[in-house]
């Protein structure tokens, strides 16, 4: 287990919330997925997009 995922173990409250599980970090490569429920949703059934900024805001600071 990379340093990364070990330090996300104890992930904020807003991270837990987010659905964001990441299965892979290193130098070259942030992989992972998202458990979306419908509390990630609009009221018009559509995933949110903050959902999915966050997933990838994420991502991409860890990778950077």
């Amino acid at each position: 287990m990379s340093d990364v995922l070990r330090d996300l173990s104890n992930e904020s409250g807003f991270m837990r919330a987010a659905g964001l599980h990441l299965t892979d970090v290193s130098g070259s490569r942030v992989t992972g997925w998202i458990d979306l429920h419908s509390e990630h949703h609009t009221p018009w059934g559509v995933v949110h997009g903050g959902a999915l900024a966050t997933a990838v805001e994420t991502a991409a600071s860890i990778g950077a």
